[in-house]
């Protein structure tokens, strides 16, 4: 594989694999792109959350650093609801 860019070889992305991770790594393998789902149960409104907060973010109703710690807090809790 090569750098498109500039024909170098690419960076190897190659970890360690962590169990319960099945899903991330399969999307990763995959190609993850924009429209990448969440993994899990609550995937859907989980990318509903974190769209809502981009796009706050990207028209200034927010500031990037309290948009996302604001998205990481209502994502943890939505997760930790199962």
């Amino acid at each position: 594989m090569t750098d498109v860019e500039n024909g170098a070889p690419a960076p190897s992305q190659e970890h360690e694999r962590l169990p319960g991770q099945e899903a991330a790594y399969t999307q990763f393998d995959e190609g993850l792109t924009r429209e990448t789902a969440w993994p899990g149960r609550r995937g859907a409104e989980a990318s509903r959350v974190w769209d809502g907060y981009v796009q706050r973010i990207w028209s200034n109703d927010v500031g990037v650093e309290d948009g996302l710690k604001q998205a990481k807090t209502e994502l943890q809790t939505l997760f930790s609801q199962g």
